[in-house]
């Protein structure tokens, strides 16, 4: 049951004023600017380019490769990287790889994540990844 009118703040009886009319014949750009009005888009916007978070590719050749990872998670960066070079190989080196990142994502609070056989993506801590199975 709606409040009656003297109980309502300003915000809503403007709002009511504006969309009432007649109910029949609702202007659908009018209700439309008023919902805007009353709810403001909650879209990230960037300001600056301080604001702005990119997705970089990266091919992992070697632990030479961890530094710039880092410093892209540290940025607010998420990376995907292509491991296939190194699975044919050197698996030993792959695996050092691979748990220097974990140990970098845990330490910020990341995440990583194997993307199928040739990828893994690397977020930083604002960024949390669904794993099929897990809750």
């Amino acid at each position: 049951m709606p409040l009656p009118r003297f109980l309502r703040n300003k915000r809503e009886q403007k709002k009511e004023e504006k969309i009432s009319g007649d109910t029949e014949s609702i202007d659908i750009t009018k209700l439309k600017s008023v919902l805007e009005e009353e709810e403001p888009d909650k879209r990230l916007t960037s300001q600056d380019e301080s604001d702005v978070i990119y997705i970089k590719s990266m091919d992992l050749q070697g632990l030479s490769d961890i530094q710039q990872v880092s410093g892209e998670l540290e940025r607010g960066n998420i990376v995907i990287m292509y491991i296939g070079r190194l699975q044919v190989g050197q698996s030993r080196e792959l695996r050092r790889v691979v748990d220097q990142l974990r140990g970098i994502c845990r330490s910020i609070g990341g995440d990583i994540a194997q993307l199928g056989q040739d990828y893994i993506v690397i977020t930083p801590s604002f960024v949390k990844i669904y794993k099929k199975g897990s809750s």
